[in-house]
């Protein structure tokens, strides 16, 4: 009782004066030992949280389970923030993994973007300090470059670079890798966050890579190819390729379908050729995996066979088109053009099922396009369409297109305006006033950076379209051009003025000589389709040429008449000879040769290896070509007087014969139809059947003998035949790759 009643009087007695004043001596010894307790107690220093114990690894086990168990990144924030001090380099990691998985779960709105962002950046500053970089290996540098990637936050160059530097220096020191899959991850996440890597970290990542090549795993071989592609960056080692092929074409139908596109798609962007047999290969395994592949997939096998102008079995491309049909609606924008390219460029004809399967869907996405893919897929459209039902059948989608590419034109390159406007030719299609407005606004200002060929197919496309520019339009055109017209080809240079006579729009005096000049000087590349063009043109113009001009067409034409067959082109260049130079002397000489030479020609029997391309450069047998041209001219100057009689009439009907202003005008008039003209089809061949075609009742000009009057009368029949000849009926623009 008495230790009662003394514990409970000295705690009172901290409280109660009265108590302590009744026992002064007892209480007063026990109330200064307590007191002097307490009081060391509350001045004792607390200890900081950073002062703290290590905590024991089953205490980080337990964070580790803790983040692996949040399912949200703002519960992983919270964790963060409220234990940051206390987690280790392995939970840090695990936060990182465990990020990857929750963010993957659900969409976030524009300001959970930017509060997940600000997360991570403290997270990857914790990870870059010495506590934690000192203690990261090789796989633990990939798996958080991995998970930076998944996450698309790039945590800039001087990180990137420092955490590279640790890898390169732990693989110096190592001597190699014993876990290459961890390499693999390093390079894919290092081309997904766009970071440069440095030539050092390259060197030793192929020569890790090159010696581990068996070692690796399919999954691990694409994306080793596919880091690669991204970054630009070819080994310089060919012994590298070697094992490549080797070791993934043992693994071949162990790839994922996903992988077997990849390494297609890689291989072009790098323009890397594999051996026919690695191809066979793979196209047996490609064949076997169709069913799985995605729409991306499918894009990037064709996309890769045309880049690389492979041409898959016709049985594969069948299952791709077939397969790729259900699946249309599932295909993004750059997947639809990026396979009617590959389509195109393959010169595949798919069904017009199938096309306007392509249609229906690029009408529901059209304004998702972006500009380069709207004039793929209308160029595209264009070369994969069949005459007739087939354009019309694609009609459906041009007021979608012209309402999508009517604000997007601002943007387009001039490659991308030419290729809409050679499709929208090809189609048929008819542009609103407002659309080609703002089609002649923008390409006035693209008019000075143009390519001479985009200059020629952009001309022959407004003549289709008959979309007249205005004055200054064309005269920037002619300002533009004036300069390089001696860099364009002969194809070029006649096509760009067909278009100019299409369109009325006559050239000044200084560019049509400069066209001519340029012309004359590479007349003997001329082929008998150009040379057929560039009269018309001419006569539309109703511009004479210099005299040396046509002395150089006329040796070019009789040059080309030695190596053709007797029944194609001759009464057609007497004709020409006759719009160009009516009534000269010239045109007699022109003539009478053109009689020697036919002569001397071979039939259509006897052709044989003396038939003429039409595409350019088709001047092998110039020289002896030109040579008998100069002989039939000169035995033909010697029956000059045989003609004198024409000569004379021509003389007393008062012709002139002036500069743009050549005689027999109404003659020339009736010498071409109205009608749009045809887009130039480099590298086109005449139809057969062309120089056959003579209207009922009119009669062939004469082949063996010499010039008849009556080809004077027959001059809209032969330039009829000279047009299909000189147009023809096929070609296709030539595209820049997506």
């Amino acid at each position: 009782m008495q230790c009662c009643y003394l514990g409970r009087s000295t705690h009172r007695g901290l409280t109660a004066p009265n108590a302590c004043a009744r026992r002064p001596t007892l209480l007063t010894c026990a109330a200064l030992q307590l007191h002097s307790k307490l009081a060391s107690t509350s001045t004792a220093k607390k200890p900081t949280l950073r002062s703290r114990p290590q905590l024991n690894n089953h205490t980080y086990s337990l964070f580790t389970r803790q983040i692996r168990e949040c399912s949200d990144w703002n519960e992983l924030r919270v964790l963060f923030l409220k234990q940051r001090d206390q987690l280790n380099t392995i939970n840090l990691l695990a936060l990182v993994h465990q990020l990857t998985k929750v963010s993957d779960k659900k969409s976030l709105a524009k300001f959970e973007d930017s509060g997940r962002h600000a997360f991570i950046t403290h997270v990857v500053d914790d990870l870059s300090q010495p506590r934690h970089a000192d203690k990261l290996e090789l796989r633990g540098i990939a798996n958080v470059l991995w998970g930076l990637a998944r996450l698309g936050h790039n945590p800039g160059a001087t990180w990137m670079d420092h955490m590279l530097l640790r890898m390169l220096q732990q693989l110096q020191a190592a001597g190699g890798c014993e876990d290459p899959l961890s390499l693999s991850q390093a390079i894919w996440a290092v081309a997904k966050l766009g970071h440069a890597p440095p030539p050092a970290w390259l060197d030793a990542f192929f020569s890790v890579v090159m010696s581990s090549m068996p070692d690796l795993s399919p999954q691990a071989l694409a994306n080793v190819l596919w880091g690669m592609a991204v970054l630009q960056a070819p080994p310089r080692d060919a012994g590298f390729w070697l094992a490549y092929y080797e070791a993934s074409m043992s693994r071949m139908h162990s790839f994922s379908p996903q992988g077997l596109s990849n390494i297609l798609w890689a291989l072009a962007t790098l323009d890397v050729h594999p051996p026919s047999a690695w191809l066979r290969s793979f196209w047996q395994a490609v064949a076997h995996v169709v069913p799985s592949f995605q729409p991306l997939d499918i894009s990037h096998v064709l996309w890769g066979c045309a880049r690389l102008r492979l041409e898959p079995p016709q049985k594969l491309l069948k299952a791709l088109l077939l397969d790729s049909r259900p699946k249309m609606r599932h295909f993004g924008t750059q997947e639809v053009a990026n396979t009617l390219w590959a389509l195109t460029t393959l010169r595949a004809r798919p069904k017009q099922v199938w096309l306007l399967a392509v249609c229906e869907r690029a009408k529901r996405c059209m304004t998702e396009f972006k500009p380069q893919e709207l004039a793929t897929l209308v160029w595209a459209m264009a070369n994969l369409a069949e005459e007739g039902d087939g354009k019309a059948g694609l009609t459906r989608m041009a007021p979608a297109f012209f309402s999508a590419s009517l604000p997007a034109l601002q943007y387009f390159n001039a490659q991308d305006l030419v290729n809409t406007l050679w499709g929208i030719s090809r189609l048929h299609w008819a542009p609103s006033e407002l659309w080609v407005q703002a089609l002649h606004e923008h390409a006035f200002s693209l008019l000075p950076y143009c390519e001479p060929q985009q200059l020629v197919y952009l001309m022959c496309s407004l003549a289709d379209l008959r979309a007249v520019p205005s004055k200054t339009w064309m005269a920037r055109l002619f300002q533009a051009s004036l300069p390089h017209l001696r860099t364009f080809s002969t194809s070029d240079l006649s096509w760009l003025l067909m278009s100019c006579a299409s369109l009325s729009a006559h050239p000044p005096r200084p560019w049509m000589e400069g066209l001519l000049q340029a012309s004359q000087a590479r007349m003997q590349e001329a082929s008998p389709s150009v040379l057929c063009v560039m009269a018309r043109a001419l006569v539309r113009l109703k511009y004479s040429p210099s005299p040396a001009w046509r002395q150089a067409f006329q040796l070019r034409v009789l040059g080309v008449l030695v190596t053709t067959t007797r029944d194609e082109v001759p009464a057609q260049a007497v004709s020409a000879s006759s719009a160009l130079c009516p009534g000269s002397r010239d045109e007699q000489d022109w003539s009478l040769g053109i009689a020697g030479v036919s002569t001397a020609r071979p039939s259509k029997g006897n052709a044989g290896a003396h038939k003429v391309s039409s595409s350019e450069g088709d001047a092998g047998e110039d020289g002896a070509g030109e040579a008998a041209a100069r002989e039939s001219i000169a035995a033909a100057g010697q029956g000059r007087h045989k003609h004198d009689r024409r000569a004379a009439a021509s003389s007393r009907a008062g012709t002139k014969h002036a500069i743009g202003a050549p005689s027999h005008e109404a003659e020339a008039e009736t010498m071409f139809e109205a009608g749009a003209l045809s887009t130039p089809a480099k590298g086109a061949a005449a139809p057969k059947a062309a120089a056959k075609h003579v209207p009922r009742g009119s009669k062939a000009a004469p082949h063996s003998t010499a010039y008849d009057s009556r080809v004077t009368h027959e001059t809209e029949v032969l330039w009829r035949a000279l047009r299909t000849l000189g147009v023809g009926q096929g070609g296709t623009l030539p595209h820049t790759s997506t």
